[in-house]
């Protein structure tokens, strides 16, 4: 199978293309300049370098459909949700795409107002959720304090602040970035997080993992059958077709499960779930070709991520081993993904910085340029 990765999102592309070395599938790569370092993967065939105008065009169905002739290619893969959005505008005809759900289904789960009415309407626990009026100061929200402000349509966490007291809020909603689209309030939720991702097959659930954080590079796989049956009720109501990440939190004493939101995309922490034995990627893959899933049981284990690390495995083969003393399981598979491919960390992070150091010098230069408007 050859795929090609579509993204501008360095980290998503990355997982994308590691998530599918894993399965021992070489990719090809179409990115702006925000994604270099995946060029240093050994599972990376081909890097081809547009415009960000260019990979996010509404008419570059040809240029990916002549791509897609001229070099083989078995299932084009989108990275992010920018790209995502693109596929899902195309028939299923135009090209060999992986799973991806309506635009309309997207959307309903990506914006976080309409998903908050989603759960709402479908009696499943969220935060109480309250859309801002254009232009108020917030004086309008009777939500309990401490609460979350953030906007609907962003990802990444960004925007998201959090307002202990109304003159807080008050305070947000000042700045210049409040005047544009919508914005949001959420009670906060004292307790802690815990994600569940999934791929599903037109209203089915065909694989998932659920993880909670024990470390930064630490993350514990677990069973939990309300996580679940939420998930389904989501993916069943909404037809939902691909892809999707749900941010949730067990409320502190009462061990109250909230759904937060939902990105119906590829997510930060993907490949935790390929060393733990889920890979994603690889079954949407088989799910583009054609071939029906049956759900199996996530895992249920501790996954720590490892790094190149030079020094503990010249330790290792000077033991005879290939990894340290102890690792087993879905951390050793960590470890040998990070050292069968350590350019991408070795260089690709170097390249990285050189390039955002080149960009921002670029654009002080073109500032410094600019001519002055008259008054």
């Amino acid at each position: 199978m050859r795929a090609l990765v579509l993204g501008s999102n360095a980290t998503l592309v990355l997982n994308a293309v590691s998530a599918l070395g894993a399965a021992g599938i070489e990719a090809d790569v179409i990115s702006d300049w925000t994604a270099p370092r995946v060029r240093f993967s050994r599972y990376c065939r081909r890097y081809t370098r547009v415009p960000f105008e260019s990979l996010h065009a509404g008419n570059n169905l040809a240029m990916l459909s002549e791509y897609c002739r001229e070099h083989a290619i078995d299932v084009v893969i989108p990275a992010d949700l920018a790209c995502t959005f693109q596929l899902a505008e195309l028939n299923e005809d135009d090209l060999p795409r992986f799973p991806v759900a309506s635009p309309s289904t997207l959307e309903q789960l990506h914006d976080k107002w309409r998903f908050a009415q989603l759960l709402r309407s479908r009696q499943l626990p969220a935060p109480p959720t309250q859309l801002l009026s254009p232009g108020s100061d917030g004086s309008e929200v009777e939500l309990r304090f401490p609460v979350i402000v953030k906007p609907a349509a962003a990802e990444g966490g960004f925007g998201i602040v959090r307002c202990d007291t109304p003159a807080d809020l008050a305070r947000e909603r000042t700045r210049p970035e409040h005047r544009r689209g919508e914005w949001l309030v959420q009670e906060v939720i004292p307790g802690h997080d815990i994600d569940l991702s999934l791929l599903a097959d037109r209203g089915r659930v065909v694989a998932y993992t659920i993880q909670q954080d024990e470390a930064s590079d630490k993350k514990r796989f677990l069973h939990d059958p309300e996580m679940l049956e939420i998930a389904c009720a989501i993916v069943h109501a909404t037809q939902f077709h691909g892809l999707a990440h749900f941010d949730m939190r067990v409320e502190e004493g009462t061990g109250k499960l909230y759904v937060i939101e939902c990105n119906p995309r590829v997510w930060g922490s993907l490949m935790y779930s390929v060393w733990a034995g889920v890979n994603f990627i690889a079954l949407g893959c088989r799910l583009a070709r054609g071939e029906r899933l049956t759900i199996s049981m996530p895992p249920s284990e501790h996954v720590w991520h490892q790094g190149v690390a030079p020094r503990r495995l010249f330790k290792a083969l000077l033991q005879g081993r290939s990894s340290p003393e102890g690792m087993s399981g879905a951390t050793l598979a960590s470890w040998r993904q990070a050292h069968g491919d350590p350019w991408i960390q070795l260089i690709g992070g170097l390249t990285e910085r050189n390039e955002e150091r080149w960009r921002k010098r670029l654009k002080s230069r073109v500032r410094d340029e600019e001519p002055v408007a008259d008054a």
